[in-house]
């Protein structure tokens, strides 16, 4: 982070790598994420880009992210600031999906921003993979996976198996996440309960006090079966009836 004329944002600068081939896969995801950021230039939910060269990007800076307000959050947080945090950064996963053509692939709590309205914010696109298009159905292909991800709670089940990949990997991340903003907690209490559950392909316990319309969705987002699980355009549509419910029962 530097000030720039009064201003706090965000610096990332490729270091120089002795050897050529970590330095050329450095280059690629920087230019990945230029390239993502490029095309999503005033998305509302997706952290701004102000400036970039061949090595350097520079965005907007928000010091607030989603794992501070996960933990931070009094007991008894209310289920409307959910819904509205929820709904902003599906809005920025639609946006990524649709607009970019790209699956983020790192999506966790720390790649969530809050700006200073309290509005969310999706970050961090080094990771980012641009999907392409088939030229006969016109929908996007999978993706190969380099290699299987380390095992933790965001990724997805596919992910893990290192089978090929899809923006649903995002949807299931997103879902676990919306499990840890409505819990105030992490989705499995440490790495090993995780594994176990993941060998189970069980998912984490759902208190039976939570609103049933949120717990519906995030449950369908984390489904075992990624051509089951909504695209992200779907998940704003029900947010976006979920938010209007309670808007309407605050006010009888």
């Amino acid at each position: 982070m530097v000030n720039y004329q009064g201003e706090n944002v965000v610096v990332k600068t490729l270091q120089h790598v002795e050897e050529l081939r970590r330095e050329k896969a450095h280059l690629s995801m920087h230019r990945r994420e230029v390239l993502t950021l490029d095309a999503l230039r005033g998305q509302p939910h997706i952290v701004g880009m102000l400036g970039f060269c061949q090595t350097t990007v520079v965005t907007e800076y928000h010091s607030d992210n989603f794992l501070s307000t996960i933990f931070g959050l009094p007991h008894g947080r209310s289920l409307g600031r959910v819904v509205s945090l929820a709904l902003d950064v599906a809005q920025g996963l639609q946006a990524l999906h649709e607009t970019a053509g790209a699956i983020h692939l790192d999506m966790k709590p720390q790649q969530l921003l809050i700006d200073g309205t309290g509005r969310g914010k999706v970050n961090d696109f080094n990771s980012a993979h641009l999907m392409s298009v088939d030229r006969v159905t016109g929908e996007y292909c999978p993706a190969n996976a380099a290699k299987p991800a380390r095992i933790v709670p965001w990724r997805a089940p596919e992910n893990v198996a290192g089978k090929p990949l899809s923006e649903k990997v995002d949807i299931y991340a997103m879902g676990m996440i919306y499990f840890s903003l409505i819990s105030g907690g992490v989705p499995f209490p440490d790495q090993e309960a995780f594994e176990r559950a993941y060998e189970a392909k069980l998912r984490p316990e759902i208190d039976p006090s939570w609103h049933k319309g949120f717990t519906r969705i995030f449950q369908d987002m984390w489904h075992q079966d990624p051509e089951r699980r909504p695209s992200a355009r779907q998940v704003v549509l029900r947010l976006e009836d979920l938010q209007r419910e309670l808007l309407v029962a605050s006010y009888p």
